[in-house]
């Protein structure tokens, strides 16, 4: 973690936002409890927030740095894997670099346990924990706060992605829980979700059935005229995760296995027919430029094996001004 809503998306352009120069972070006590830290990386100064409650982690500080947020399961419940409530053993690999072994079958049993859990806020400066959601079955993860709302909150229902419907938000005063895309079909599938830069839009991926040839989309939500806007991926774009540039105006992707690049993806609306109707998805296009070639890397032999190894690509704001030439 790292100040001013260092959650899980959008990391480089935090800095910009960082209001002071704190790193938040964690630490294990015993195989049951954490404690929550934060350094002042210009004096050093190191101090301790708070002891956090039994399996309780943090995983994101909010825009003016005030808040934390975090899940635990609760009580004793727990069940097998890695994801199961219990102290478990390192599982680093030269592929799966620490992802849990048979990842697929944990998150079943995970999700299929239907553990209680909290999702909860924390005073950055008093220590006090606030419950946003309580005894809830859901699998509460991938907390993301919003870059510039302090209040507002990104959160997913975790399992696999046809399984679910994954993403939410919620504010931290515990009102407003919001469901952000509703499945409307078998096997249909959204996640991998991530904040733009200027807090407007949840971008997530949505794919409908795999033999529905292409139905893959980088897709957006507004959080405050609620618009939505459908970016098609074709064959030659899909990646297992993309990200925005602080504009908005190009995309990165990370490929597949079978799409082993690295990807610069510019999105092109439709053009606007005038088509009558209230609250329609806008539609468009990605275009994809490759950039790198990840064929005989590392990263490329574990895109083979399920869940394995992902490069998890990102934007820098000093980059995505350069000339493309300049990132070859």
């Amino acid at each position: 973690m790292g100040g001013a809503a260092a959650g899980q998306g959008n990391r480089p352009s935090d800095r910009r936002r960082q209001k002071t120069p704190t790193i938040y972070f964690s630490k294990k006590e015993d195989d049951r409890h954490q404690s929550l830290w934060a350094a002042n990386i210009d004096t050093g100064d190191v101090r301790k927030i708070a002891d956090l409650l039994p399996r309780a982690s943090v995983a994101t500080i909010n825009a003016d740095e005030t808040l934390g947020a975090g899940t635990y399961i609760e009580g004793d419940a727990s069940t097998e894997g890695a994801y199961g409530g219990r102290p478990q053993p390192a599982r680093t690999g030269t592929k799966n670099l620490g992802e849990p072994i048979d990842k697929g079958k944990m998150m079943d049993q995970r999700l299929e346990a239907k553990l209680p859990n909290t999702l909860f806020t924390i005073n950055l400066q008093s220590g006090e924990i606030t419950k946003l959601l309580e005894h809830s079955t859901d699998w509460l993860n991938h907390l993301q706060f919003s870059p510039t709302d302090p209040t507002l909150l990104l959160y997913c229902h975790e399992g696999h992605w046809q399984l679910v419907d994954r993403i939410w938000t919620i504010r931290t005063d515990g009102s407003q829980n919001q469901l952000i895309h509703k499945r409307i079909m078998e096997q249909e599938c959204a996640g991998h979700e991530w904040w733009s830069a200027d807090g407007k839009n949840i971008w997530y991926q949505l794919h409908f059935p795999v033999n529905m040839n292409n139905a893959s989309f980088v897709s957006s939500y507004n959080v405050n005229t609620g618009g939505r806007v459908w970016y098609h991926q074709f064959s030659d774009t899909n990646s297992i995760h993309h990200n925005s540039s602080p504009d908005d105006k190009l995309f990165c992707g990370d490929g597949n296995k079978g799409n082993p690049w690295i990807l610069l993806c510019r999105p092109v609306l439709n053009r606007n027919d005038r088509t009558l109707g209230e609250n329609l998805i806008k539609g468009g296009k990605l275009e994809t430029e490759r950039l790198v070639n990840l064929a005989k890397t590392d990263i490329h032999e574990a895109h083979q094996l399920p869940f394995g190894a992902q490069s998890h690509v990102h934007s820098r704001p000093e980059i995505c001004d350069l000339p493309i030439e300049h990132l070859r």
